[in-house]
């Protein structure tokens, strides 16, 4: 099938301790799915940069957080969004 990238655009975490494991278009909307896990036992913080848009999170010890971008702008999901 076909692969579309969902952005042309460079991400950057601060912390080497979280990463980036999901990064796709959302199936019903617009906006790119981003699922992030800190793979430490340590709380963590981390920013979080796409382009010119950033955004700060903080992590419990070993949370997975989903966050939707669209449009520049970053929101924190409280559930595990396809």
């Amino acid at each position: 099938g076909n692969y579309e990238k969902p952005l042309n655009k460079k991400v950057l975490l601060s912390n080497p301790n979280v990463s980036l494991v999901t990064m796709k278009k959302q199936y019903q909307g617009d906006a790119v799915i981003l699922r992030l896990f800190n793979n430490s036992i340590d709380d963590a913080d981390t920013s979080i940069t796409i382009g010119d848009d950033k955004t700060f999170l903080a992590f419990g010890k070993f949370e997975v957080k989903t966050l939707l971008y669209e449009n520049g702008l970053f929101t924190e999901s409280q559930e595990c969004i396809i």
